[in-house]
């Protein structure tokens, strides 16, 4: 028994593969003859580039607008895998092209001016060139729009590492930061108070802020330091790190980001003689329950090279290392972050938005193999050599799709 349905029944037409054909056939007609390089919409937004364009018109063909979503959907799968690879896939689709990629490179100085020559806008151009001059390729880059008529960059130095850590020093606050601090990291337990008996004398003459970083801590040493806290007489804060496999290199990174060495028995050290010394001093740290934020004392040479040792060990690990892990340590010394404001007015603004998208993603990518591509109407375009071969697939998958569709059901409008 057919269920039965209320309401408007809709006519139906199935269509077979000649009509296909021509639809293939027409679209590449009009795609090459195709003029829409800026056209204005209904709602007053004028939009520039061919492609897009071409996409959104229609001639009331129900069939032409089905069959023409598949073309859609795969211009939208690649403009969000990278910008403009979108209008390369229908350039190569419709004009039956192999792309041949004839040089590749990774980037260097040498290619910054024609980067950022072939920018579109005065505004993205400004930023990336300042951009290439003032800060780190590393960088991470976040965008924000806000009400006024220039671009507002700000630069974020501090380094994020998520911790466990014996947070009872923080005691109910949320948070703790000390500035100007000394500090000494020890690759060890701190066993007895008499090991830090020169540190706490210092402290409380000096009144000046303590860090110690270390992998355990006897209960009676924690109880002397807190109490010792609580009373006024000094201020010291151990970072009492919770040994396993996550925190085993903890204690060198810490290292690295103060510029400094590791206190440890193997190279015939100990904690007293240690801390007679004249202990450095460290910037900014800011305490949570389960992570740390460190304004770093170390250059970004430094944090780009412990960058560089930490992908070296991912690219070269074997099946039995924890990627994730060497992963996780990758994201501390990538915390480094750049902050644009944009002009809110130019948020709206397609040519603008989408020539930052472009920046930022070639930014995000900008570690990989790159070649340049040109198209019609934009030359020298920078695009990863990985998202090319994806773009080969997205081509090879749509044109299969095509040839296997041998009828086609669609609504007849009424």
């Amino acid at each position: 028994m057919h269920q039965t349905i209320f309401g408007e029944t809709h006519k139906i037409e199935i269509v077979d593969r000649k009509d296909i054909q021509n639809f293939i056939d027409l679209v590449k007609e009009e795609y090459s003859k195709s003029s829409f390089n800026n056209c204005l919409y209904p709602n007053k937004k004028l939009i520039p580039g061919h492609s897009l364009n071409f996409l959104n018109s229609s001639d009331g063909n129900e069939l032409n607008y089905e069959l023409k979503f598949l073309i859609r959907s795969a211009y939208d799968e690649c403009e969000k895998i990278y910008p403009y690879l979108g209008d390369l896939f229908l350039n190569l689709f419709f004009n039956e092209k192999e792309l041949s990629i004839e040089k590749t490179f990774k980037y260097n100085k040498n290619y910054q001016s024609e980067f950022v020559e072939n920018l579109e806008t005065k505004f993205i151009k400004d930023i990336a060139e300042w951009f290439f001059d003032n800060c780190s390729l590393q960088r991470n880059v976040s965008i924000d729009s806000y009400d006024g008529d220039d671009i507002i960059i700000k630069k974020y130095d501090d380094i994020n590492m998520n911790l466990e850590y014996d947070n009872i020093f923080l005691g109910d606050k949320a948070s703790y930061e000390i500035k100007n601090y000394r500090y000494i990291i020890i690759d060890g337990l701190i066993d007895s108070i008499g090991e830090i008996h020169h540190l706490m004398h210092r402290a409380g003459t000096t009144k000046e802020p303590y860090v110690i970083f270390c992998f355990g801590m006897n209960d009676i040493v924690k109880k002397t330091i807190l109490k010792n806290n609580s009373l006024g007489n000094t201020e010291i804060f151990p970072v009492i790190i919770n040994f396993n496999e996550k925190s085993v290199n903890v204690l060198n990174d810490l290292a690295v980001i103060h510029d400094c060495d590791v206190v440890s028995a193997l190279k015939g050290q100990t904690i007293s003689q240690e801390i007679r010394k004249s202990l450095p001093m460290g910037n900014k740290i800011e305490f949570f329950k389960n992570k740390i934020i460190l304004k770093p004392m170390c250059s970004d040479k430094i944090i780009m090279q412990h960058r560089s040792f930490i992908n070296k060990r991912i690219n070269e690990a074997l099946h039995d290392v924890n990627i994730d892990l060497l992963s996780e340590r990758m994201k501390i010394f990538t915390s480094k972050s750049l902050k644009i404001f944009i002009p809110s007015m130019l948020i709206n603004e397609v040519k603008y938005t989408r020539d930052l998208d472009y920046f930022l993603r070639f930014l995000y990518n900008v570690s990989k193999k790159m070649t340049i591509i040109n198209l019609e109407y934009r030359n020298n375009l920078f695009i990863p050599v990985d998202c090319i071969k994806i773009l080969k697939q997205k081509i090879n998958s749509l044109k299969k799709t095509y040839n296997n569709i041998e009828k086609a059901i669609i609504k007849v409008r009424r």
